[in-house]
């Protein structure tokens, strides 16, 4: 009997232990989740704006300009369709400007929105505040004679993927484009082993593309080490309005204008009429 006592505490203590740790990491990933999301944050990055387009321009939104982002309105008189991007997690909305002004092209309108908290924009980076930000960016976007608000199509970029999901949910979108990026924070930390219930900014993209009533263009690598590519097809999957590209690239060497996404985007902007 005392064996067996013995072996219960052991046991017990083991098992004590495993939960002890279990908790430390659990509580360790809770207090850096953000800066795990949004590592730009902490970049002290400045904007640079010598290899801008001419006709670009940098903004200050909302009540107290506290929204930045990025402008480049279209080589046209007549309304045209705009582009909404947000970027990843470790970039910045000034480092894209050109890359996306060749994938988006001269007919079209750019904006660019800067999460709160990078490249000295105000604020922290959460799910709320870019959420905010991109409500701010849209509305503004509404009162511009050079954009179509018929044909506003947003565009995200790995976690960028996730504030362009939540603007679907608020505002009206012809069509929403999704590079690299996951189907839910969830899933992203199951993969941690980490309990959905202690995430902060629980976007959900897999959700919002299969309540999306209009199109969606899903792209993915299919050597990506960052957002495993399963996830690209399972978000290809959440609709039947969507389309899906599988990309010969891993995570960050997916050029914003890499042959074959500009290939497939300008496809599907025709065939969209977008």
């Amino acid at each position: 009997m005392s064996h067996m006592k013995t072996a219960r505490i052991m046991l017990l203590t083991v098992i004590v232990f495993v939960a002890a740790i279990y908790i430390a990491y659990c509580a360790q990933l809770w207090s850096m989740q953000r800066r795990m999301m949004f590592p730009g944050a902490q970049m002290g990055a400045v904007p640079d704006f010598r290899d801008w387009p001419a006709n670009a321009r940098q903004l200050k939104l909302g009540d107290t300009q506290s929204v930045h982002a990025i402008w480049l309105p279209a080589n046209t008189d007549a309304p045209a369709s705009t582009i909404v991007f947000f970027h990843g997690n470790a970039e910045f909305a000034y480092q894209s400007v050109a890359a996306m002004s060749r994938l988006v092209g001269a007919s079209r309108n750019l904006l660019s929105l800067e999460f709160p908290g990078y490249a000295g924009a105000p604020g922290e980076p959460t799910l709320v505040s870019i959420h905010d930000a991109s409500l701010i960016a849209y509305d503004w976007l509404l009162q511009q004679p050079e954009a179509d608000p018929r044909r506003i199509v947003a565009f995200g970029r790995s976690v960028g993927g996730g504030p362009v999901a939540e603007l679907s949910r608020h505002r009206p979108l012809a069509a929403l484009v999704l590079v690299s990026t996951f189907t839910s924070i969830a899933d992203m930390a199951r993969g941690l082993y980490v309990p959905s219930q202690l995430i902060r900014d629980p976007f959900d993209n897999r959700a919002a593309v299969a309540a999306f009533a209009g199109p969606a263009l899903i792209l993915h690598g299919r050597r990506d080490d960052v957002i495993p590519y399963a996830f690209g097809i399972a978000l290809g999957k959440a609709s039947p309005r969507t389309e899906f590209v599988t990309l010969s690239c891993a995570h960050n060497d997916c050029a914003l204008d890499g042959v074959e996404l500009r290939a497939a985007l300008a496809a599907f902007l025709e065939k969209q009429q977008l």
